[in-house]
């Protein structure tokens, strides 16, 4: 899971969380699945459905109610737990994990064989229309404002 501190200039915004795996050249990793190359993990939250079910999150899977909207203040700084799917892979030693934070899908590094978000996208004008959600995200650290990627590693 990530825990962040985030503002928007909108009254919502999507967080998309991407964990890369890099091998020891950098290089990306990526896993196979029956279409594109996808990344080791993902995760998604609308911003304004943060409020978490203190009786059923844990401290290392946050779970949201999505029965009340907190809608963003422009320049308010709100805590949001966004869960990394789960999954579980071997990476060689002297590999590397990037988080990539963007308010849209994950659409890859531009390198060849690059993962992306694949067919699960988050584009219909509908349900994501400009005006409500494409507005300057900001991610807040330091000054007491705690930013985090939990992950469990398994000795091996």
């Amino acid at each position: 899971m990530a825990k962040l501190q985030l503002s928007c200039s909108k009254p919502d915004m999507d967080l998309f969380c991407t964990l890369l795996a890099l091998d020891p050249s950098g290089r990306e990793i990526s896993f196979a699945t029956n279409f594109e190359p996808i990344p080791v993990s993902q995760g998604w939250l609308r911003v304004a459905l943060r409020k978490l079910d203190q009786e059923h999150a844990s401290s290392w899977q946050p779970v949201h109610r999505f029965d009340e909207p907190q809608p963003l203040k422009p320049g308010e700084i709100v805590e949001a737990q966004v869960e990394i799917w789960p999954t579980a892979v071997f990476l060689p030693k002297g590999s590397r994990l990037a988080l990539i934070l963007s308010g849209q899908d994950y659409t890859g590094t531009g390198q060849p064989g690059s993962s992306t978000s694949g067919g699960f996208l988050h584009h219909d004008p509908v349900d994501r229309p400009p005006e409500k959600y494409d507005g300057e995200h900001s991610v807040h650290t330091g000054g007491g404002r705690e930013c985090w990627l939990q992950l469990p590693v398994i000795p091996g």
